[in-house]
């Protein structure tokens, strides 16, 4: 799996479990505009876990074993930014992040496809 955490996010530890300074700052590789930021928030507010996910219009922050984790989008460069604290594994981290926040969606392929139906456009 590291081959993919590492194609989708910058690990500036190279992938090893990184005991040193922290917050350390991952920069997600650029996505697919347009990300809809705005409807995925909307969709993890009702969701998140009281006391270990916070979610606000503009960041998602959850609390993790050995640490913490926050992630704010930045639209105007196409990325996400992730700030990790504690002791945590960089790039298992990076893993979670790309599956919850999806980074190498097609998102432009995908609307165009949900354009063609008239119940789902």
């Amino acid at each position: 799996m590291m081959g993919a955490c590492t194609a989708l996010w910058d690990d500036p530890s190279g992938g090893s479990d990184r005991q040193g300074e922290y917050p350390v700052i991952m920069r997600a590789r650029a996505y697919d505009p347009p990300y809809n930021w705005p409807a995925l928030v909307r969709f993890l507010m009702p969701r998140a876990t009281p006391g270990v996910e916070e979610v606000g219009a503009d960041f998602y922050r959850r609390v993790l074993r050995r640490g913490w984790v926050e992630v704010r989008p930045d639209a105007r460069n196409h990325h996400l930014n992730a700030s990790v604290g504690g002791g945590e594994d960089l790039a298992a981290v990076a893993e979670r992040l790309h599956r919850l926040f999806d980074t190498a969606a097609p998102v432009s392929r995908i609307e165009k496809h949900l354009a063609r139906s008239a119940r789902l456009a």
